[in-house]
């Protein structure tokens, strides 16, 4: 699994501004995705929802208000496996190697709704960005034959060498 920082990212309305209510606020994330070397994909990070936002899965349903959000970034090896545990998807299943590298950047935006009828208006706010890179190469593993033929020759060797020993010795004393 390539992991990721886990952090949350907080916000505060500032004393005597005009900066909305923390109550009111809500968290838009986008991110940028490179999977094995191919062109980057742009998604909305919603967590499923139904609305854009980031916040009604992410951070309600660990049990806080809407002036925070929490995230856990990470890829797995063996792909995307559609396994969950606890709602939240798993890196059970799936076939070894199937992910060799990503390149993932996410940026997180403050934002406030205005909903005014059936029109939105969303407003963005400072924001964060982060990300990383993954990749591995794994080292093929030696078969059973070739051990076995490394330990074959490991030890015939000590052997031989272990005779022309005793035969040197055994000269001297002659």
């Amino acid at each position: 699994m390539g992991a990721a920082p886990i952090f949350a990212v907080t916000y505060a309305q500032r004393a005597d501004s005009t900066d909305p209510a923390a109550n009111t606020i809500h968290f838009l994330q986008i991110f940028r995705e490179s999977l094995n070397g191919q062109a980057a994909t742009f998604h909305v990070d919603n967590l499923g929802g139904a609305t854009p936002f980031y916040d009604p899965l992410g951070v309600s349903s660990i049990g806080a208000n809407s002036s925070w959000m929490f995230d856990i970034s990470y890829d797995c090896e063996n792909g995307d496996t559609g396994e969950t545990q606890n709602n939240q998807p798993t890196c059970v299943g799936g076939v070894d190697e199937t992910l060799l590298s990503s390149a993932l950047d996410f940026q997180v935006f403050v934002a406030v709704d205005n909903l005014v009828g059936t029109v939105h208006t969303v407003n963005l706010y400072g924001g964060e960005a982060w990300g990383y890179r993954y990749s591995n190469a794994d080292v093929p593993e030696p078969s059973t034959f070739a051990l076995l033929a490394a330990g074959l020759v490991g030890l015939f060797g000590y052997g031989s060498r272990r005779r022309r020993k005793f035969r040197y010795q055994h000269r001297l004393r002659s």
